[in-house]
This record gives structure tokens, sequence and C-alpha cells, in this order.
């Protein structure tokens, strides 16, 4: 069979399994007929390319690469595997379920939260609860499958307003945006525009920063 490429015409010589098998029984038939065998027949600028959905031995591929005769290019069936996925001929795509286990279900049964724990909040001083609260509210987004969402935290404590509705933390409010996730965590979902530095930052940070 020859087709044009860049590189000039292309002769192709397909190996049936059984022949494959063969080839790797005997590698002088690999080494001397086929590979021989299509170098003979190019002409001058046409390319050779030996396809097997099995493997080539050693005296295959020394043949195919000898130095002062016309380069045999193999592809074995690895190769011819990877070349059909990456090009999408003749593969189709399939979707598996994998099951975990649906923490709001055994939350209920064993009778409390199996989302990751928050951290615990040190005690605020009147000083700092003083700068606290004149942040708040406090503008926050989240970034989940590729749309914004805005939100106010409310205050220190983690409560939250979102699309009207107060929540009383961050991860309870973080759960109506990512509803496909079993489990968030809210200090680490939403965040504040931090002006000093010009970035975005968990507003799990912010309560570091606010009690340092």
């Amino acid at each position: 069979m020859k087709s044009e490429a860049t590189e000039g015409p292309v002769q192709l010589a397909l190996l049936p399994n059984w022949l494959g098998d063969l080839v790797m029984a005997l590698p002088a038939l690999a080494a001397f007929v086929v590979v021989r065998e299509l170098r003979g027949s190019l002409q001058v600028h046409e390319h050779g390319i030996v396809i097997t959905p099995s493997d080539f031995t050693s005296s295959a591929q020394a043949e195919a690469d000898e130095k002062g005769k016309t380069h045999i290019s193999l592809i074995n069936g690895e190769q011819l595997v990877e070349l059909l996925i990456e090009h999408q001929v003749g593969v189709a795509k399939e979707e598996y379920v994998v099951p975990i286990l649906d923490d709001d279900y055994w939350g209920e049964i064993l009778g409390e939260s199996l989302d990751e724990p928050e951290e615990d909040q040190p005690e605020t001083s009147p000083e700092d609860k003083q700068t606290a609260d004149e942040m708040f509210p406090l503008p926050i987004q989240a970034e989940y499958k590729g749309e914004i969402y805005k939100a106010e935290l409310l205050d220190l404590e983690g409560n939250v307003k979102y699309a009207g509705k107060d929540y009383d933390s961050p991860s309870g409010a973080a759960k109506v945006v990512a509803v496909d996730w079993k489990a968030v965590n809210g200090w680490a979902f939403w965040q504040y525009y931090d002006s000093q530095i010009g970035q975005w930052k968990y507003i799990g940070e912010l309560r570091q920063v606010i009690y340092l």
C-alpha cells in the first residue's frame, strides 16, 4: 500500500497475529523475509513501515536499522495502540463509576459529621475583635468548574452569606456551590482579596493574620 507523506510515498506491511507469533519464533523470517522483502520493493524516496499486533525480535530491529540501507520503521502492538489512542482512530471512550462512602448518610447514622475538622479558633482579644469587626462583611469568592461564585464572610466565626441565605460555616456555604463534592473545607474553598499584596488568599489564612 502506498500513500503520500512528507518523506515521500510509504509502503506498509501489516503482519497478522499468527505471523507476528511466527516472527517471534523465527527471527530469520522477521529479519530477512518481511523487512528485507519490503525494503527490496521500495522505490527511490519511498519509506517502509512494518506493523504487527505482536512484537519484533532484536534481529528484525537490527535489520530494519542497518546502516547503509533504506530505513524500515517497525511498529509493534503496544506502539500501534498508543498511536490509535493518540489520533482517536477506531477507539471509543468509556466512563466508569467509582463508588465512595456517602458522608451525609454515615454522618446521620453515626450522629457526627465526617467533614474535615475545621481549625480551632484562638480566643479573640478586645483589640483584635475591634479590628476584625471593621473588616466585615468581607467579600469572598470561590471558583468551581470554571465559574466564579461570590459571597460574604460575616465574621471570623465563619458565618457566611451566600445567594441571600446565611450559613453558620464556610463549609456549609461551600457545599451549596460544590454540589458534586462529598466533603469540602470551606476555609480552604472561599478566598478573599488581600489588597496589601494584590492577591486572592484563602479565608483560613485571614484568621491567622488577625490573631497574629
